[in-house]
């Protein structure tokens, strides 16, 4: 038998926190939009250029916004980013199942993202969550959505479900299923 077992979040860590005390906290303008690029800009798969682009549609609109490039920080300073940004923002080529995402909806971020891997079964049917076109203008029109309303979604209960305390215990299960049926067969090679 097949078991699926989705990629866990750590809900201590990435949790709704105040996003003027995390901009403090992470010295960040206290009221420009700021939207979270999960990803080091230099790996063309994950389309920074095009979330430049999408930027600079919107720079007339929203003159002091600012995208943020966070990678390799540790999980208590990306959850920092999390709350003091308004939005995450995702154009990548191809993914499997975003950590990122899973993260920033535990944080109830707004996720601006094309159609990847599994996002737009993550975000479905969270209010301020949106799934757009691979283009600069699609894109920067559902941020414009999200920096107007400047709202949190409803993300966290959505990702209750991949606790990763609940996806550990299905790990767990898997494994005592397949010790105690006899199912799980091991070789040892000397």
């Amino acid at each position: 038998a097949a078991h699926i077992i989705a990629c866990g979040v750590d809900m201590d860590v990435f949790k709704p926190a105040d996003r003027a005390a995390a901009r403090r906290a992470l010295g960040l303008p206290a009221a420009a939009p700021l939207v979270l690029f999960p990803y080091d800009p230099q790996r063309p798969m994950k389309r920074y250029d095009l979330v430049e682009a999408a930027a600079a549609l919107l720079k007339s609109e929203f003159p002091d916004l600012q995208i943020l490039s966070i990678y390799d920080k540790s999980h208590e300073t990306v959850a920092q980013y999390m709350n003091a940004c308004d939005a995450l923002v995702m154009a990548s080529d191809y993914e499997g199942a975003p950590a990122a995402v899973r993260e920033v909806m535990a944080c109830n971020l707004p996720v601006v993202s094309v159609d990847v891997g599994d996002v737009a079964a993550i975000i479905q049917d969270t209010e301020g969550c949106y799934v757009c076109e691979r283009t600069a203008a699609d894109i920067a029109a559902h941020l414009r959505k999200v920096l107007h309303e400047r709202r949190r979604t409803t993300g966290r209960q959505r990702m209750a479900e991949l606790d990763v305390s609940k996806t550990a215990g299905s790990l767990v299960g898997i494994y005592q299923e397949l010790l105690f049926t006899g199912k799980f067969e091991y070789e040892h090679n000397a």
